[in-house]
């Protein structure tokens, strides 16, 4: 439950930094609309990551009738966290690419000429690829399904 629970306040995350994007530019052919997004902020910005690049959105959808379309989104993020001696001494440093895409409902209504409400949902799936690294041979550090991690400290507990 923990990890549905993390699972979901990271798309939640990610899909808030892409929708505030810095640049983004919409192409409306026809029914058809295309939208592309460059994140603001990277994803972890308050945790003082460094992105190798910032939060990417891409949005295609199509007009169903005048006020309701159906689209897809997909979103990318990657961060590396900076190295830290964690309590074992192990010098090593986390990275996290992030992916979400699925389904979006939108909704719009105009109320005259320049202002327009609208509101949507969507549906989709988080992948988080999180890897622990060792700082100084660069190589991938693996631990024990149990034992505890930089981003996991609490030991699974026997029943």
């Amino acid at each position: 439950m923990k990890r549905l629970l993390v699972a979901l306040l990271l798309c939640g995350a990610l899909t808030n930094t892409l929708i505030l994007s810095a640049q983004s530019s919409t192409t409306t052919l026809s029914r058809f609309t295309v939208s592309t997004g460059v994140g603001l902020f990277p994803t972890y910005y308050r945790a003082g990551e460094h992105s190798g690049m910032f939060p990417l959105s891409f949005k295609v959808s199509v007009d169903v009738s005048k006020h309701f379309r159906l689209g897809t989104f997909f979103g990318y993020s990657s961060t590396t966290a900076r190295p830290n001696i964690f309590t074992e001494g192990d010098n090593s440093y986390i990275t996290n690419k992030t992916k979400v895409f699925g389904l979006r409902a939108e909704m719009t209504k105009e109320f005259s000429d320049r202002v327009q409400g609208y509101g949507g949902s969507m549906i989709g799936y988080h992948h988080a690829d999180v890897k622990e690294f060792n700082r100084d041979t660069k190589a991938l550090v693996i631990r024990a399904t149990d034992a505890p991690t930089p981003f996991n400290p609490n030991e699974k507990k026997e029943n």
